[in-house]
């Protein structure tokens, strides 16, 4: 990575990478889901996540990444 990126960049990247999944972690850790923050607001929200409706029918669907990783791990088992 140092070809590519220079020490300032790397502490950088490091920083948003680590604040990024801590985030993710404690918001798992309290059992919250992503449009119980900021409800009503684009804020921090990925496309399917917005409101209670559309995150259920994100889950929903068939094409979910959570499930389709759950089929993936159980063909690789």
């Amino acid at each position: 990575m140092r070809r590519h990126f220079s020490e300032a960049e790397l502490v950088e990247i490091g920083c948003m990478v680590g604040l990024t999944l801590g985030q993710q972690s404690w918001l798992r850790l309290l059992n919250i889901d992503h449009h119980q923050v900021l409800a009503g607001t684009s804020a921090s929200m990925a496309p399917g996540f917005e409101d209670a409706r559309t995150l259920a029918e994100t889950k929903a669907a068939a094409e979910y990444w959570a499930k389709s990783g759950q089929a993936n791990s159980k063909q690789v088992a």
